[in-house]
């Protein structure tokens, strides 16, 4: 049985970005119900050598969404500059 690249590949990188937004979302609703700020969140690290949260959406998006961008252009692109070190770029 044969499946399209389309199938294999994009379905699962809509999957992520898609749990990525509602873990967003879900983080930013704690805050507000604690009354954190969000924002220290972006440079957290759930272990010492591991990058921050920022780093890991960045990441994230580059592998998911510009692994689409790669399949529709037939053609991948290194990432543009680094957007914002904030909750609210993480959430774009």
């Amino acid at each position: 049985m044969a499946i399209s690249l389309y199938e294999g590949s994009v379905l699962s990188y809509l999957q992520t970005l898609d749990a990525a937004s509602g873990f967003l979302e879900k983080g930013l609703a704690h805050c507000t119900e604690k009354s954190l700020d969000p924002e220290q969140l972006v440079e957290a690290r759930l272990f010492d050598d591991m990058h921050p949260l920022r780093f890991q959406i960045h990441s994230l998006a580059l592998h998911s969404l510009g692994a689409i961008d790669a399949i529709k252009n037939g053609l991948f692109q290194p990432p543009g500059p680094r957007p914002a070190d904030n909750y609210a770029s993480c959430r774009r």
